[in-house]
């Protein structure tokens, strides 16, 4: 009503998802790794070109970063800390990303792997988040009923998705007789391109610059942060970012047009977080042998 039935407001929306989710990334960033990181992060997304596209067009998309990033903070910050409220903005976000893009569905999947895993490190920590847990699924319930109900009468319509887009067993034969491989080579080529999506294959479908979700100089970054991750960040920080990460591959690889670039767009705040805590691990490596430097350092 405000802006018309125009193309700009109809990207008006995206827009302000996008800066939504940069906004988040920053808070994210900064209770797992600190304010260096943080600035980092955000600064990078908001600039990174696949964020950009897709915060620029009118699709519905673009919200699955704000609210993975949103999730996986909340979740975390709640289960770190025992914070009932974060708990119930986890459960926010969750009930609300169902509304948007499919891939916000995975959160479930992403949430039952992170109590399990939880779990296994940590037994006690069930007794102790058992009552949060419980509140973060009701808030989600009761967000998304409306719907749920929905699509407890028309089940197809939850599927739908899925059939579109996932690779049938037809096109595992297919693919295996025309390029002259195994079903097994296929899928291990499948693996690989679904995660070089975000390092060294290029994007397709909806979003084809040529490159990655990552240039080179990023894509270094990445790596780094991810190794150092495991290497150096305990495994409360570990477990939820490498779960967002082998999700979204595995997504990429078993859909169609692999890597279609429209099904990576909830892991930008994620490679933005890596690139951060590579790049600012990076620069206190080096502070350590140029003292004078220090400060010059952040800047560059």
């Amino acid at each position: 009503r405000l802006f018309g039935q125009t193309t700009e407001a109809l990207r008006l929306p995206s827009a302000l998802a996008g800066a939504l989710t940069v906004t988040a990334t920053f808070f994210v960033a900064r209770a797992m790794f600190g304010r260096r990181v943080a600035w980092f992060a955000a600064i990078f997304l908001s600039a990174l070109h696949f964020h950009i596209h897709f915060s620029r067009i009118g699709l519905n998309n673009v919200w699955d970063g704000l609210w993975y990033v949103v999730f996986i903070g909340a979740l975390w910050y709640g289960w770190e800390h025992h914070r009932r409220n974060a708990y119930l903005l986890a459960g926010l976000a969750l009930g609300l990303g169902q509304y948007f893009y499919p891939s916000t569905r995975m959160l479930l999947a992403l949430l039952v792997l992170w109590i399990l895993f939880g779990l296994a490190l940590d037994p006690s920590r069930g007794r102790r988040e058992w009552a949060n847990l419980l509140l973060l699924l009701l808030t989600a319930v009761v967000v998304a009923l409306p719907l749920a109900w929905h699509y407890l009468e028309h089940p197809e319509a939850f599927l739908a998705p899925l059939n579109r887009v996932g690779l049938t067993r037809e096109w595992w034969i297919q693919e295996a007789h025309t390029s002259g491989r195994t079903v097994g080579q296929v899928l291990l080529r499948q693996v690989w391109l679904g995660f070089g999506a975000f390092t060294y294959e290029p994007l397709r479908a909806w979003y084809g610059p040529g490159y990655p979700i990552l240039r080179p100089w990023p894509a270094l970054f990445f790596l780094v942060g991810l190794v150092l991750l495991c290497l150096r960040a305990g495994r409360g920080r570990v477990l939820p970012l490498l779960l967002w990460l082998i999700l979204f591959g595995l997504l990429g690889a078993f859909s169609e047009s692999t890597p279609a670039a429209q099904r990576y767009i909830a892991a930008a705040p994620l490679c933005a977080l890596l690139v951060g805590y590579g790049l600012g691990e990076s620069v206190a490596l080096l502070r350590e042998f140029w003292e004078k430097g220090r400060r010059w350092l952040n800047v560059l």
